[in-house]
């Protein structure tokens, strides 16, 4: 590419001022478009070391998700596997002391017969918190049945429900489980059946989607029971709801 200074060795011809000219005008576009960027630049840092002072409502946290494991370019993100497993995270609780308790369901190899209620309990920064079942991790398994978690409350004196079903292979043909674990992610025995109550209804079977906690200590647990579930248009839910 030809500059201002490589211009100056040509002598006269017309067609060779002309190219000279091109190349200049090139020159000049190129380094207007050049100083444009390195100004976009300047303006893009000195507005994401500000989003860093000062993160805009809706951006994700810089500060989650950084101190161990996957990291997703430090960008407010964390992932967690369950031994190489499909692993279904569908519902989140906080906890007075900041940490997070996720819950949902896991399973290996497409096998939903094998699934369990899975639940992890993150620190403030995203890591798992060593201290909550297997390095952060609880399994609970239901014997002869696939089973999902599909809520979760924290009491008040830290005690995890969790709600959700139990089923042979097809979610309308089981019933509701809600079960409670200890600080540490073991199962409360002095709860229901060694930490898990089962709930059934009338119809064909149920299943529970959200679990809530009255002021005085009791317990709702609120999803369907499939009173006649087929695939056409006789097909009969109702609301379900326990306490």
């Amino acid at each position: 590419m030809l500059g201002r200074d490589s211009a100056s060795h040509y002598e006269a011809s017309g067609n060779e001022r002309a190219s000279v000219q091109i190349a200049e005008s090139k020159f000049c576009r190129f380094a207007s478009h050049f100083r444009a960027i390195i100004a976009t630049a300047v303006i893009l840092t000195f507005f994401a070391r500000g989003q860093m002072a000062q993160a805009a409502d809706g951006d994700l946290d810089r500060t989650f998700g950084t101190g161990g494991g996957p990291i997703l370019n430090n960008s407010g993100k964390v992932l967690t596997d369950f031994n190489h497993s499909t692993d279904i995270a569908n519902a989140v609780a906080v906890q007075a002391d900041s940490k997070l308790v996720i819950v949902g369901a896991t399973y290996i190899n497409n096998d939903y017969t094998g699934e369990d209620f899975a639940v992890a309990r993150y620190n403030a920064n995203g890591t798992l918190d060593k201290t909550f079942g297997v390095g952060g991790k609880v399994q609970t398994d239901f014997p002869g049945l696939a089973a999902v978690a599909s809520s979760v409350v924290i009491q008040p004196d830290g005690k995890i429900l969790v709600a959700g079903g139990a089923f042979p292979l097809f979610t309308f043909l089981g019933d509701f489980k809600v079960v409670r674990y200890n600080l540490d992610g073991s199962l409360d025995s002095s709860f229901g059946n060694g930490g898990i109550v089962t709930t059934s209804f009338p119809g064909q079977g149920s299943y529970a989607f959200a679990v809530a906690l009255q002021p005085d200590g009791k317990i709702i647990a609120a999803g369907t029971d499939f009173v006649n579930f087929t695939n056409d248009d006789s097909s009969n839910t109702d609301f379900a709801v326990a306490r």
